[in-house]
């Protein structure tokens, strides 16, 4: 890919910002002004190229390849907008706020569960999240494992550069168990309000129909799991690094929404978000032709000096609204509320545990994986500090 009329000229205002790397071939965005600009762009979108939505046939079984991109693209436009309308009541603050009591009586629930030598994401946070989206859907324990099993499988598949057959296959069976459980899900008599947003999305005429219940269920349940999962491990890893944090959210000085607002400020599960040009466009002086890539690095984005005061500082007070970790424009995280209360509600369940939790080892004993898009923690061994000679009060 050749930039036309490169080098260009970048204005002193944006110096910094947004920046041609010419080994890498793509435009690099870092401060938050610009992250705002080209994440709202009409001209960029998720995926490279715009394509044409596969047949609308019932009957038809996308291949793994269309399904996944099928997610994300903004084409046509009109489409994009009207599935997400279908989507939103479920996860406004005050719709989430109402599952409140359900939910932390499930945390209650696996929290009392832990044995003395637990691994908290395993033991923990990922049992949480799945009784959390099965309630949400209405769905039996049967399917706990079955929903954990296809989430990891398509979000491993979101993480390859291409797909190769043993991933292609795991593809395919998600995309038929998942078609069979939203037809299940559609013919629920009182359904959840998430389920309802799905029936309404299937009969719209206009953009409707089983597939697209399919692929929306996907991608919120995909978006859903790891990035929860890993900001609840961060948060509480956070509690016993950062010093005087336990006993300032322990005896209320700092409330809990405000550690979890700055844990995914200063560590964004998704670190970058990727966009390509589908057509020539202008960003403040600066030409970005077609096919172009740009990534905006949301680690950078979060820690603009501009925006914010101590930029790399744990300051637990900042306003949650110049955070950018759950995106901005047309893809920002339906889930945003959601994912907050749920690791809220995860943290002051372990919080009032007796004998409480606490990690066990350095960084290097949790697991992290990290893609191009997503860092996944998948361990965080703890101990019940009573089996460490350390008495109940102790922090």
């Amino acid at each position: 890919m050749k930039v036309s009329g490169h080098p260009i000229t970048i204005p002193d205002s944006l110096r910094g910002g947004i920046a041609w790397d010419e080994n890498a071939n793509i435009w690099r965005i870092r401060r938050q002004a610009n992250a705002r600009i080209m994440l709202a762009d009409p001209h960029l979108d998720v995926i490279p190229q715009a394509k044409p939505s596969p047949p609308s046939s019932e009957d038809r079984v996308p291949s793994a390849i269309e399904f996944l991109e099928s997610w994300f693209s903004r084409s046509p436009r009109e489409r994009h907008y009207a599935v997400k309308r279908h989507l939103y009541r479920p996860y406004t603050e005050q719709s989430v706020l109402a599952l409140a009591e359900m939910f932390e009586s499930l945390a209650g629930d696996c929290a009392r569960a832990l044995a003395a030598e637990c691994d908290l994401v395993k033991d923990y946070f990922m049992p949480f999240w799945r009784r959390c989206a099965a309630r949400l859907l209405g769905v039996g324990e049967d399917q706990h494992s079955l929903l954990a099993n296809v989430v990891n499988a398509l979000s491993k598949a979101l993480g390859m550069n291409s797909l190769d057959d043993r991933a292609t296959r795991a593809v395919d069976a998600c995309i038929r168990y998942l078609r069979t459980l939203v037809e299940h899900l559609l013919k629920i008599e009182d359904p959840p309000p998430t389920v309802r947003a799905l029936r309404e999305l299937a009969e719209d005429a206009r953009v409707g129909g089983v597939w697209s219940s399919v692929s929306a269920l996907s991608q919120l349940l995909t978006a859903g799991f790891h990035p929860t999962v890993t900001g609840a491990a961060l948060a509480w890893r956070s509690l016993h690094e950062q010093p005087g944090l336990m006993t300032d959210v322990s005896t209320g000085r700092i409330e809990v929404s405000d550690l979890v607002n700055e844990v995914l400020r200063l560590h964004p599960p998704f670190p970058f978000a990727h966009r390509w040009a589908h057509t020539r466009c202008e960003c403040q002086g600066i030409t970005i032709e077609p096919a172009a890539h740009v990534l905006v690095d949301l680690r950078a984005v979060n820690r603009d000096p501009e925006v914010f005061d101590r930029p790399d500082d744990f300051v637990a007070k900042r306003d949650r609204g110049l955070s950018m970790s759950f995106g901005h424009g047309p893809h920002r995280c339906l889930g945003a509320a959601l994912a907050r209360l749920q690791i809220g509600i995860a943290l002051r369940a372990l919080l009032s545990l007796r004998p409480p939790v606490r990690p066990v080892g350095s960084d290097q004993t949790i697991g992290t994986v990290a893609s191009g898009h997503l860092i996944v923690i998948k361990s965080l061994p703890c101990r019940r500090v009573a089996d460490l000679g350390v008495t109940a009060g102790e922090s």
